[in-house]
């Protein structure tokens, strides 16, 4: 931000048009960059989210069949939105997966107020459609339960597991 502000006290009338396409190439560089690096560490977090939770010993056994996979063993798994205490790998995986969004949901913000910020110095409502994409990112990367329990089934499934055990209501 500091380096746009220098930018334009440095600049002359004859100069502004000029500058106004500089600060809408810098929005819209902003915004891929944001989109992308979004994207990319929602990935990456959560995958290791599900890494972890494949590698704990409770998830292979209850899947195996082994003594973890008694019926209240895989009850807690099943009805793990009840008011039962989460098994800790799943709660473990949860709070990766709910990272993974926070930091994707931050990078979005932050490029929607990079491009409100110039909108309001260049008065180009191009940077009015970045802002509207951020913003249906974030919305769209809100959690629902559907979605926490597709994630958990993926996870699962990524391993070679079903997630058959974890069913929807």
């Amino acid at each position: 931000m500091t380096a746009v502000f220098a930018f334009l006290m440095m600049q002359n009338d004859e100069e502004a048009a000029e500058g106004e396409m500089v600060l809408l190439l810098i929005g819209g560089g902003v915004f891929v960059m944001a989109l992308v690096t979004a994207f990319l560490m929602r990935m990456m977090l959560r995958s290791a989210a599900a890494s972890k939770l494949r590698t704990e010993p409770e998830v292979a056994e209850l899947v195996s069949g082994g003594v973890a996979a008694s019926q209240p063993a895989r009850d807690a798994w099943e009805n793990w939105d009840r008011d039962e205490t989460l098994p800790r790998p799943l709660r473990q995986y949860l709070e990766g997966s709910q990272t993974s969004r926070l930091v994707s949901q931050a990078i979005l913000e932050g490029a929607a107020v990079v491009n409100l910020v110039l909108s309001m110095l260049d008065g180009n409502a191009l940077h009015f459609a970045a802002v509207i994409v951020c913003l249906v990112g974030v919305i769209s990367l809100t959690p629902t339960l559907g979605k926490i329990r597709s994630e958990i089934r993926s996870a699962f499934s990524v391993a070679g597991v079903s997630g058959e055990f974890i069913h929807k209501r």
